[in-house]
């Protein structure tokens, strides 16, 4: 929940969770529809089946709205990276990100090319997080335990470019059996860095 919309709550009774995630599905849907600049919460509020009186006590204006729905990226839970095996902790991580990719709205909002004028609040700093949590953070994790010299950032634009080429993946085997041949293709160049020896002075 944003400031704004704790702000704009009722004071008098308990809120009702559902319909504030009721609300940012529809602004998601409709951002994915329309872009940004063209939702209105009349859309919003009919799309998500409740009033505007109730999407503005939660979100008192358009951008608070908008933001509130970006910042719902958040929310996805983190992948889950075992280190004692590298390798296949790679292909988890990437069969994670292609899922993200495949099945949730949000991911098409961060990810979409939004004219500059059409970026919600907090566009740029909420996809930054998402990448660093989803991604970068475990790219990093798994490859200090594994010591390649591959730079972390490099392996994480890989996927990332993978996720945006490959993101119908609807089907739950595809997904593993690409992510197994991405990791696939990087892997004996990660092992062969490994095993080369430090330059000398």
């Amino acid at each position: 929940m944003t400031t704004h919309a704790a702000a704009g709550a009722d004071r008098g009774r308990p809120r009702d969770s559902s319909i504030d995630g009721r609300i940012l599905r529809a602004a998601v849907e409709l951002i994915v529809e329309q872009g940004p600049s063209a939702v209105t919460v009349d859309d919003v509020a009919r799309q998500a089946e409740t009033s505007k009186a109730t999407v503005y006590r939660r979100w008192p204006r358009k951008e608070h709205l908008l933001e509130g729905t970006v910042r719902s990226a958040l929310a996805l839970a983190p992948p889950t990276v075992d280190v004692s095996d590298p390798r296949a902790a790679l292909v988890s991580l990437v069969d994670h990100w292609l899922r993200l990719a495949a099945e949730e709205p949000i991911w098409e909002v961060l990810f979409r090319s939004f004219g500059a004028a059409e970026h919600p609040p907090g566009y740029d700093r909420v996809r930054e997080a998402v990448i660093a949590r989803h991604l970068t953070d475990p790219v990093t994790t798994i490859l200090r335990r594994a010591e390649p010299p591959a730079a972390p950032q490099l392996v994480s634009d890989l996927f990332l470019g993978l996720s945006l080429v490959k993101r119908a993946f609807r089907n739950a085997r595809e997904r593993q059996s690409y992510a197994e041949s991405a990791v696939n293709l990087i892997w004996p160049g990660l092992q062969a860095g490994a095993a080369r020896p430090a330059p000398t002075e």
